[in-house]
């Protein structure tokens, strides 16, 4: 059975206008809630075994890392989960060239490169499409508000466009995909247990 819980990133520095660039890291606050998720995960989860799949923009390298030290999982980097970017005409190819350093213990052998600075609406959902079929069951899947709204609606059937972007998922909010049901639709967890009564440390 297929079981899929798709992420979007934390808040990042872009999410509070603190920068311009589409592809900055995280808030000391999304550093906290992507901590959070994967403490979270683990309480709900326990030892389960997840694969973890992210799109290469920093935010979801560093939100997939919290997430990491949480579960006994491989992380693999993928570019077809990336940043819709068709209104974005001022960003520049992205460069991961260095952060296979510092991310040295995901997984890079398989990264598909995208030009993102130049992406159509066609190349999106073919990328989007490809990343769906290839993604293995039990997977999380760390990626951004416009593919989180496209994967519910190819799960649904219902994607033959991209979706307009509506502020419905929430940084960091998770859904939960199990077999043909969606168990939770973009879950966030401010409204579980606080944050700070956590007294359970990474492994």
């Amino acid at each position: 059975m297929r079981e899929l819980m798709i992420i979007r990133h934390a808040r990042s520095l872009y999410n509070i206008d603190e920068t311009v660039g589409l592809d900055e890291g995280l808030t000391p606050y999304g550093h906290d809630q992507a901590d959070m998720a994967g403490h979270f995960l683990r309480d709900e989860f326990g030892d389960d075994y997840w694969n973890i799949a992210t799109s290469p923009f920093l935010r979801c390298l560093q939100t997939s890392q919290h997430i990491k030290n949480y579960l006994d999982c491989e992380c693999v980097v993928d570019g077809r989960l990336g940043e819709m970017t068709i209104d974005y005409h001022k960003l520049e190819s992205l460069d991961v060239s260095e952060r296979r350093e510092v991310f040295s213990k995901m997984d890079w052998d398989n990264y598909n490169f995208h030009d993102f600075a130049h992406e159509t609406m066609s190349d999106y959902l073919v990328r989007l499409e490809s990343a769906w079929e290839d993604t293995p069951n039990r997977s999380i899947i760390v990626t951004h508000g416009s593919p989180v709204l496209s994967f519910i609606r190819m799960h649904e059937g219902t994607f033959n466009s991209v979706p307009l972007w509506d502020f419905s998922i929430g940084n960091c909010s998770m859904t939960w995909i199990r077999g043909k049901r969606i168990v939770w639709r973009t879950r966030e967890l401010f409204w579980e247990k606080p944050y700070k009564n956590y007294d359970r440390k990474p492994k």
